[in-house]
């Protein structure tokens, strides 16, 4: 009787002692700032820095202070925040605290860095293959316009060891419509922006003739997707 208690409380220490060190993993993925507890995602103990390769939004690794919108409605403030293009990541910095931490994308609505908001959403790139990336939301409404800037590995001349790589940079246009899922690419121009909006595609076009409004520039696409949410509103 002795021998089956003392195994019955051996198994519930074991057990407890798993619960424990899944409480404590769970804890290490997040960060208190502000007096909000964030999902973010802490990179390992010894990952200070990222790789001396990997480019960033703009073009360097400064970190900029920010705001995280979680999906629960609540705004991390007192961060340092960049964008890793190479990786197509937020990474997030604390004062007095050396690690960097992973900005969780299903945890947030949106990302303000300095004066420019960003966006984490699924996209079609134009060929049907589905992916899922940040963007820089260029229109917010309940028509948004993205913005995508993507990192492509080229290869020049052969030499000695091989073949010479080099990177160059994309920059992509999307629409992102009202309860839709996906953000569908899209280039700056009439013919493009009025397929995308073909619902709506003569009074659209008719607005803007009117006020002389050009589909390739950003400020004028405001006004022009602000009059697309309207006749949306309307019907």
């Amino acid at each position: 009787m002795k021998k089956s208690i003392l195994t019955i409380l051996f198994v519930f220490f074991l057990f407890s002692l798993a619960i424990s060190q899944d409480a404590s993993e769970e804890k290490k993925k997040r960060i208190y700032v502000d007096g909000v507890y964030t999902t973010l995602i802490e990179t390992p103990g010894y990952y200070k820095e990222t790789s001396f390769n990997d480019t960033y939004w703009d073009l360097d690794s400064d970190w900029k202070w920010g705001i995280i919108y979680t999906s629960d409605g609540k705004q991390i403030r007192n961060l340092a925040l960049r964008y890793n293009l190479t990786r197509d990541r937020f990474e997030a910095h604390k004062d007095y605290d050396e690690n960097i931490y992973i900005v969780n994308p299903g945890s947030i609505t949106k990302i303000r860095r300095m004066d420019e908001y960003f966006v984490y959403s699924a996209y079609d790139d134009g060929t049907g293959h589905l992916a899922k990336g940040y963007f820089q939301l260029i229109v917010e409404g309940k028509t948004k316009l993205l913005f995508k800037k993507r990192e492509e590995h080229k290869f020049g001349k052969k030499g000695a060891f091989g073949y010479d790589a080099y990177k160059t940079f994309i920059s992509e246009y999307y629409i992102k419509k009202e309860g839709e899922r996906i953000a569908h690419k899209v280039k700056k121009n009439k013919k493009h922006i009025l397929e995308a909006l073909s619902d709506e595609k003569n009074e659209i076009e008719a607005y803007a003739m009117k006020n002389k409004l050009h589909f390739s520039r950003e400020k004028d696409l405001a006004e022009i997707l602000a009059y697309y949410d309207l006749l949306k509103e309307r019907q």
